[in-house]
This record gives structure tokens, C-alpha cells and sequence, in this order.
């Protein structure tokens, strides 16, 4: 279980999914500023209720994607959404900490 943002998040995503692939279960204690992760899976926004799914809810799966990109090599895991050309552009630059 990990309490973390979504940068955090996602590098231990990606090091599940490299590790070991769909059987492993993430606890979710959403602390960030919007949390769509979360929200997406209906996890409550409040650490007192997210600590109760945690206890009593039952695990869902949830899909990850992988993009390689070839200028640069590179290979992306990614869940909920990916941005390719302009769009990945645009946000190449954003400090998202």
C-alpha cells in the first residue's frame, strides 16, 4: 500500500506491471489535488474512508496500456489515458509536480 501523487503512482505502476502483471494488489489512498485515479475506480476522496475500502472493499482489476515510442526508444506504460503527437507535445514541457 502507498500513500503518494500521481507521478509516485505511476513509477510504481510501471515497476508492477514490469514486475510481476495483473496480480498484484494496490491499495489507493487518494492525496493529490483532483485524484481521477480514484474517481475513476470510486474511491472515496477522504483518507478515513479510502483506510475503510482498503480494510473491507474488494480488489478490482484495472487495465494498463504500454506505447514504444521509436525517436526517442522508449517504452511507456500508462493507465487511464496516453497522448501521442501535438498532443504529447503540448504537455512535453509541463511541470506536472
Amino acid at each position: 500500500r502507498m500513500s503518494a501523487g500521481r507521478q509516485s503512482k505511476d513509477v510504481l505502476l510501471r515497476a508492477l506491471a514490469e514486475m510481476s502483471g495483473p496480480t498484484i494488489p494496490l491499495g489507493v489512498i487518494p492525496v493529490g489535488t483532483f485524484n481521477n485515479f480514484a474517481r475513476s475506480l470510486h474511491i472515496p476522496t477522504t483518507v478515513a474512508d479510502a483506510c475503510q475500502v482498503l480494510v473491507n472493499g474488494e480488489p478490482h482489476p484495472v487495465d494498463l496500456g504500454r506505447v514504444t515510442a521509436r525517436h526517442p526508444p522508449a517504452t511507456f506504460i500508462f493507465k487511464e489515458i496516453v497522448g501521442v503527437g501535438v498532443d504529447a507535445m503540448a504537455f512535453a514541457g509541463v511541470d506536472c509536480s
